[in-house]
């Protein structure tokens, strides 16, 4: 409930801040659901290419957005 008010006043005051928050949000909740299941688990990450891609190899990167994709091969 608290990352739901915090990403809508972000998603108010502009959208690469409110995009990189829902990404975050979206790589915390794998990491949760991963963690939970245990060490050796797998996930099957159902989303737009545009949040799985490298961002940095694109315009997104250099309005500075990020996207799961990287945060996860990261990780």
């Amino acid at each position: 409930m608290a990352a739901a008010e915090v990403y809508y006043h972000t998603m108010c005051e502009g959208s690469v801040a409110s995009w990189n928050l829902r990404d975050t949000h979206m790589f915390e909740t794998l990491r949760a659901v991963t963690a939970a299941r245990g060490v050796d688990s797998n996930a099957v990450v159902w989303a737009h290419n545009s949040h799985l891609g490298d961002a940095a190899a694109t315009e997104m990167g250099m309005r500075s957005e990020i996207n799961i994709g990287p945060l996860c091969r990261r990780k």
